[in-house]
């Protein structure tokens, strides 16, 4: 459990550097290269912990251990980055969030424009979509909390597919109890 603790605390640092080099860069790269950035440094940081929890392990780890140590590492990092996106945003910097609600309006609005729908049918779906940005913005508590529930199944499903690559099974001669996870 250490383990995933540490590397979840670490991930989650990470997340934070990540989040404030896209402030930094400015709201039009947040828009269009930190997403990707973000996800090839995530991709690579769990490829990284997975290697890591089994090499702590000894190279020996069962499915469901590995599972629950990679889904507490992908979670605790996730809340931290996720906690300190709500603060930023809501009290550190609340002008760069609507920076980033009217610029994603506006690309989504000549999105379907290009994609050649109507007008009344994109005037009826951009006055939804700035109604709802406005109710996310006004109270911004809901949002965050239905973010975290809704990373959980991701982040659940993520650590399903990450323990299929990282389980070893011990060796007949290796005795281990049913539930023990090797940990330093």
């Amino acid at each position: 459990m250490q383990v995933a603790i540490r590397y979840g605390l670490i991930l989650g640092v990470v997340n934070i550097l990540l989040a404030v080099f896209g402030y930094l860069m400015g709201v039009e790269f947040a828009m269009s290269y930190y997403a990707v950035i973000s996800g090839v440094i995530s991709f690579a940081a769990i490829i990284f912990v997975c290697n890591r929890i089994k090499s702590e392990n000894k190279g020996i780890i069962r499915y469901f251990d590995a599972v629950k140590l990679v889904f507490i590492t992908l979670m605790l990092s996730y809340v931290i980055g996720s906690v300190y996106n709500y603060v930023f945003n809501n009290f550190i910097a609340p002008e760069y969030t609507e920076q980033i609600a009217k610029l994603s309006l506006d690309k989504a609005e000549s999105l379907m424009e290009s994609m050649g729908m109507p007008e009344s049918d994109v005037d009826t779906a951009m006055e939804e979509a700035r109604r709802e940005s406005k109710k996310s913005l006004e109270s911004p508590l809901m949002p965050f909390l239905q973010s975290i529930m809704v990373g959980a199944v991701v982040l659940f499903v993520i650590a399903l597919i990450a323990a299929i690559f990282v389980q070893r099974k011990p060796a007949e001669d290796d005795f281990l109890y049913d539930d023990e996870v090797l940990d330093n």
